[in-house]
């Protein structure tokens, strides 16, 4: 069940930065209230829906592997770090958009921006596979 506390805690979290009630949350997601705050919870619902994942998700413009994010992972990261890492649009557009600077004040290389789209499309891989594994618990 530590996996849907995460999920749970994730969708809070978001929830409450946009200083939102479930009922909002709910109308603009389609999301019933019920379940959100089954989900909110985090030991309600055995099973979470990809499909009511996804939909939060895309209400809160953010990639649905931001769910499967532990705390102590997303406090280590700035409000710009989550942004890119989580953009619902992730393309090398997007990280070169992003004012992104080595350990010694550079900019970073364009081979460095590929690889860092490629890194983090197997973040998010990783993710999903946790996600997914929600579905065979």
């Amino acid at each position: 069940m530590e996996k849907n506390m995460m999920i749970g805690r994730n969708i809070a979290k978001l929830r409450k930065q946009k200083k939102m009630t479930l009922r909002q949350l709910a109308a603009a997601t389609g999301v019933t209230q019920g379940y959100l705050s089954k989900l909110e919870a985090g030991n309600k619902i055995k099973k979470p829906s990809y499909e009511k994942l996804n939909a939060i998700a895309k209400f809160f413009n953010v990639d649905v592997s931001y769910f499967a994010a532990g705390e102590d992972e997303l406090n280590k990261m700035s409000q710009e770090e989550k942004e890119l890492v989580f953009s619902r649009n992730l393309t090398l557009d997007t990280i070169r958009k992003a004012d992104i600077i080595d350990s010694e004040g550079n900019k970073i290389t364009e081979d460095e921006r590929e690889f860092m789209l490629n890194a983090l499309k197997s973040y998010r891989e990783s993710k999903a596979k946790f996600l997914d594994e929600l579905e065979e618990d």
